[in-house]
């Protein structure tokens, strides 16, 4: 009898979490196991922010005055490297691959040349944004500057968007809450990751 509860339970866990972080974009462009690991990675920022106190909207109610007025700031004095990387290597699906592709990064001055997170133009994480930005216009020119530049510089204009409280952004949503934990990541990442470039 135990051991039947134990696996209902279990089954209840893994289906219910499914159930709870979902949305229409999410199915349509990942499968159930690259949206858990989406789903770890908002639970992993939310957590690094904000101690995991209360859900994610209230979680960046409470930051956005701080990453408006300090930008990166907070996110780089919060969040821990070594761990979002151990978060990467506990992925059970291809999603990292399917967001970010590994990139050289320059500095001629300072003569290094270092790894960093870029978009993966080709990655199903494109085609998702695309979904999303058809809600209204501030998510297209969000993604439409992610595409532009190739690079993840864009969130101001949805920090601006929650910080006036326009009701545009819905904070409860797991498609925004996705899109805007791996733009805070990628910034993290690509701060702090320090690994040299080789050709292999």
């Amino acid at each position: 009898m135990t051991r039947i509860l134990i696996l209902i339970f279990g089954y209840l866990s893994i289906t219910g979490c499914s159930h709870t972080f979902s949305s229409t974009e999410l199915k349509n462009h990942f499968t159930a196991a690259e949206i858990r690991d989406l789903h770890r990675l908002t639970d992993f920022f939310q957590e690094q922010m904000c101690n995991d106190k209360g859900d994610f909207k209230s979680c960046m109610d409470s930051l956005i005055p701080y990453l408006g007025e300090y930008g990166w700031q907070p996110i780089l004095e919060n969040v821990n490297f070594k761990k979002q990387k151990s978060l990467y290597e506990s992925f059970e699906s291809n999603v990292f691959n399917e967001i970010w592709n590994i990139c050289k990064s320059r500095n001629p001055r300072e003569g290094w040349e270092r790894k960093s997170l870029c978009l993966n133009s080709a990655g199903k994480y494109v085609s998702f944004l695309e979904a999303v930005g058809k809600r209204n216009g501030v998510l297209e020119a969000y993604k439409d500057d992610l595409l532009s530049a190739g690079d993840f510089y864009g969130i101001q204009r949805i920090e601006y968007e929650v910080f006036q409280k326009t009701d545009r952004i819905d904070l409860s949503d797991p498609s925004i809450q996705v899109l805007i934990a791996v733009d805070y990541l990628t910034q993290n990442d690509q701060q702090k990751r320090m690994e040299p470039w080789t050709e292999n």
